[in-house]
Order: C-alpha cells, then structure tokens, then sequence
C-alpha cells in the first residue's frame, strides 16, 4: 500500500510563518505606492483637464478656464465658487457672469478619480519671483494663450504651478519625504505640462520642473 501525499499541520504553519513575513516586509512599500499612485492620478487628470480647456479655447475661438473648487464636479455646479486649494476642477465657458449649464464642458478631479487624499494647491510665478499670489482659475484664449485669476495686484504672470500632494502619506520627496509630489504648470504661451519637483531641473532631466522664474524688480504679493 501506498501512503496518500499531503502537507501536515506544521508545514502549512512554517508556510504561513513565510508568507506573514513577506507581507510584513512588502506592506509599508505597498500602501507608499497606492499613496503616490494618488498623486499620479490627480496630477494626470488634472493635466488633462488644462490640456481640454485650451483645446477647447482653440476649436471655439472663446474664453475656456479651468476653475478649481471644492464642488462637486457636475454640470449642476457650473457656477461653483472658484478656490485656490479645490479638490476638484470644471472646465467651462468664461462668460465673465454668470454661468449655465451651456457653459459646462468637463469636470474632475479628487471626487472623480476617487484619490481621497490628494491635494490640489495652485501657485502663479512671476518675473518677480515663484509663488508670488495665489491661483484658483486658469483661462485659455481662442489663440490658446493663458491668463489666471489671482489674489494680487499684479496683473502679469509667467507660470502657474499647481501642486498636487498628499499629506496623509507623507512629506515631498523634494522635503526629504516618501510621496513623490507632482506640479502641473500652465505658461503665458499655453503650454501645459507635468513635471516633478524632486527631480533635476529642466532641461537636465525631461521630468523635472523648469527653475523658477527670476528677475528685477519688487517682490509680489504674497
């Protein structure tokens, strides 16, 4: 007769023994890679959002902004309230009053991706120096030119970078943390790119946010 082959209780608890292990070593790894998959996420919609509202500046030969809010991104909250640190955006018509639901193109953002702990904060840099006045709006023209709404008195701009991090998975890399934060900057020209701050300056590294921008001349308002 033959012995019938099969594991015994102390194999399937040397086993588990293993695998509790390997989870406890791959988990603080895991949950860092969900936490800046966030980021990646928000940043990217994000980007894609900016890149519609110029597109659809272009095509209608019309004012299209990119509004940043803390509503939720639907066609019935067109006319939301525009804040410098939304956790959403919509895209729409610039009328300059008020809004309809004509007016609404798109909407995104942490409500719509589902990263519930990414933040979004914008920043307008001039010749004056970076993070000069705080942005909540960003228009493209019908050349696709960029103009933004700001906290300030002066009316010029050079770049708007728009942070998106995550403070409940930790500090920046760029401030010696683990999340690897990313900017989504719009130029006066209408470019529109993703780019992260831990990395080399542009053009040293294709990923890396160009040096901010400087020059004479009295400091903005903070």
């Amino acid at each position: 007769m033959h012995r019938r082959a099969g594991v015994t209780v102390i194999e399937m608890l040397i086993a588990l023994a293993i695998l509790a292990i390997l989870v406890f070593v791959a988990l603080p790894n895991f949950t860092m890679w969900i936490q800046n998959t966030k980021i990646r996420t928000t940043a990217q919609d994000l980007l894609n959002g900016l890149q519609l509202a110029r597109a659809e500046a272009l095509r209608r030969n019309a004012r299209v902004e990119l509004a940043l809010t803390d509503a939720e991104p639907t066609v019935a909250n067109v006319g939301a309230l525009p804040l410098t640190s939304g956790r959403n955006w919509i895209v729409r018509v610039n009328t300059g009053g008020a809004y309809t639901a004509a007016d609404f193109i798109q909407g995104g953002g942490v409500s719509a991706t589902g990263a519930t702990n990414a933040q979004i904060k914008a920043d307008r840099d001039t010749s004056f120096g970076p993070g000069s006045s705080d942005v909540d709006t960003v228009i493209f023209g019908g050349l696709g030119q960029a103009t933004a709404v700001f906290e300030g008195d002066v009316p010029s701009f050079q770049v708007v970078s728009i942070q998106v991090t995550n403070p409940a998975g930790g500090a920046c890399a760029a401030a010696g943390g683990s999340m690897r934060c990313l900017t989504v900057q719009a130029t006066m020209a209408g470019q529109v790119r993703l780019c992260d701050q831990a990395l080399a300056t542009f053009p040293a590294n294709l990923q890396g946010c160009p040096p901010p921008p400087g020059g004479g001349g009295p400091p903005g308002k903070k």
